[in-house]
């Protein structure tokens, strides 16, 4: 009998070490900035070095952190230009999503969405 859930993907320490950190920084515990010192992040975490470095990483990867070679690791500092860029790209991708919808989109989906959309009291017709 072939089963049709996927395997459990095992988490390693380096992904708990990268959701640790990545939530100290949502959390503002490291400000912009900030160094990461694999040492003193390992003896806090519990877990190796290798294991802070591999979650360094994978911060890096995801834009979070800048590191650098003998330089270590540090949070990046958003600057106001790199906010208009989320903003427009944001903006973008909202025009797409609503033209792609609008040619998908059926009669019979754009009614039963503005029936959904509407207040009871603004629905009925006097």
């Amino acid at each position: 009998m072939s089963s049709v859930l996927p395997k459990a993907a095992r988490r390693g320490l380096a992904d708990e070490a990268a959701d640790l950190v990545r939530a100290a920084i949502f959390s503002g515990h490291f400000p912009p900035g900030a160094p990461l010192r694999e040492v003193e992040l390992a003896e806090r975490l519990g877990v190796s070095r290798g294991s802070v470095r591999e979650g360094l990483a994978r911060l890096e990867r995801e834009g979070l952190v800048r590191g650098g070679w003998h330089r270590g690791t540090t949070v990046i500092e958003v600057t106001a230009e790199d906010v208009q860029e989320v903003y427009a790209l944001r903006a973008a991708l909202d025009r797409l999503a609503a033209t792609t919808a609008r040619r998908a989109a059926t009669a019979e989906h754009l009614s039963a969405r503005m029936t959904k959309a509407r207040p009871e009291s603004l629905a009925r017709t006097p």
